[in-house]
């Protein structure tokens, strides 16, 4: 039988499958030293870019980006 999720308890679980997989696609493809920068934060994904994070683009020191995410009840 499976468990049963409160609205909020699956958004916090699917943040946790979205995370994981960021994860695993760094592992993969030998990136693993920007993993540190994706952190979970609650239901959101925090990613603290470095500046050489993009190889053709130059970015602003300590940029800080949300990966926020809602539950709606349809």
């Amino acid at each position: 039988m499976k468990q049963s999720l409160s609205a909020n308890e699956t958004k916090l679980k699917f943040v946790q499958s979205v995370h994981t997989f960021i994860m695993q696609v760094f592992e993969k493809e030998g990136f693993t030293q920007y993993q540190d920068c994706f952190k979970l934060e609650g239901s959101s994904i925090m990613c603290y870019l470095p500046e050489n994070f993009f190889t053709e683009f130059s970015i602003p020191a300590n940029t800080k980006i949300e990966m926020k995410f809602i539950t709606k009840k349809s």
